[in-house]
């Protein structure tokens, strides 16, 4: 297991209210709307920034006005120990973003009506590709791209459904083992 300290070294090297555990986030490039787009998922998760830098604060090469302005790193807190994390691309530095449609963020909420309210605000202003629905597998789910071209899928994994016979059928149909696939407990 790795560890980072984030304080003052005290005991053994690390002092343990300074010590996080390692973890694994997203990060999104954006050209020049990080800002935005950030302020958008902010409001749909609610909390708030852990860390927000504009370009200006950071030691950068001259950089135009307008981008000295944009965001070098933004933080924001999501579900359970997720972090969002983004940064604007720069021009002025030859940087290009192309989205494209090799990732997505899965967001597993606790609660039906968390799922919901997600997936509703996450979707205001994009493209639902997929519906909520309840799905063969045992879960709750839909995919969507919001309104910055981010993918993101959301599923709430449903513990009270039995595997009956006609779903085992169905995930066989599928080339699914339903003995291999457990349902999140």
């Amino acid at each position: 297991m790795r560890w980072r300290t984030t304080g003052s070294v005290t005991v053994n090297n690390l002092s343990e209210e300074h010590i996080e555990m390692a973890r694994v986030s997203t990060y999104l490039n954006f050209m020049g709307n990080t800002e935005q787009a950030f302020d958008f998922y902010r409001s749909v998760f609610g909390g708030e920034f852990t860390s927000f830098q504009r370009m200006s604060e950071v030691p950068q090469p001259s950089l135009p006005e307008h981008e000295q302005k944009m965001i070098m790193h933004v933080e924001l807190p999501t579900l359970g120990d997720h972090v969002l994390m983004g940064t604007d691309s720069l021009e002025s530095m030859g940087h290009s973003l192309v989205f494209g449609n090799n990732a997505s963020i899965n967001l597993e909420p606790d609660t039906r009506e968390e799922t919901d309210r997600l997936f509703a605000g996450l979707s205001e202003g994009g493209k639902v590709t997929m519906p909520l629905a309840e799905m063969f597998w045992g879960g709750y789910f839909g995919g969507l791209t919001d309104r910055f071209g981010v993918q993101w899928d959301v599923q709430l994994h449903l513990v009270d459904r039995p595997i009956t016979s006609v779903r085992m059928a169905e995930r066989q149909s599928y080339g699914v083992n339903p003995e291999r696939v457990g349902m999140r407990r």
